[in-house]
């Protein structure tokens, strides 16, 4: 695969070699967007076409290479926040915090850029970090491609609960790269 690439398709589903690598065809990944949507308590009227509550910018991903992609600086704000074109990373325990002052649930959605294709997204209900640093999530969509449970974030991910993967804060057992994100057991990152 390529550095940069993205381990989950359009159909929610891990592979290996990932979108974005050179056996996949489908183009080199160009960015990453992650986003939390906060939905009211209270439901509202609205027409089929808005969505009501508040979005809030998680990280934005346009240069792998970045020093702030590896190591240990997943746990730490970094880069440019809102700025088209510009690598951002929210600090981890800044989106548990976030999600935890809401009331209501909140929804993880990845935008996946490619070269050739194709963008699509990754839509994960009632998403959770935990104080360990995993995650859990509620099923989900992939808007652009079908995935019946949700999609899943990493290869162990159940689609619906607490994922087995762990947070690594630099490569584990298989990797080179020295990013950060959830794993099972070493392999590709949601980040890189």
């Amino acid at each position: 695969g390529g550095k940069f690439s993205h381990p989950i398709d359009r159909n929610g589903n891990y592979v290996n070699p990932p979108v974005g690598s050179v056996a996949r065809g489908a183009g080199f990944v160009l960015g990453k967007t992650f986003w939390l949507h906060f939905k009211p308590t209270m439901p509202l009227s609205l027409p089929m076409h808005w969505s009501s509550g508040k979005y809030e910018l998680l990280a934005n991903v346009v240069d792998p290479q970045e020093a702030m992609w590896q190591g240990a600086n997943g746990k730490v704000t970094a880069g440019i926040k809102n700025v088209k074109g510009k690598d951002y990373m929210l600090a981890l325990a800044e989106w548990r915090n976030l999600i935890n002052r809401h009331d209501g649930p909140s929804t993880l959605i990845v935008k996946i850029k490619l070269a050739r294709g194709d963008d699509y997204t990754l839509v994960y209900d009632n998403f959770k970090i935990h104080s360990d640093f995993g995650y859990s999530h509620d099923g989900g969509s992939c808007p652009q491609g079908f995935c019946a449970k949700g999609p899943q974030m990493q290869h162990d991910d159940p689609r619906s609960g607490k994922a087995p993967s762990k947070w690594f804060d630099r490569a584990c057992c298989c990797s080179s790269n020295n990013g950060y994100g959830w794993v099972g057991g070493g392999g590709l990152r949601p980040f890189w």
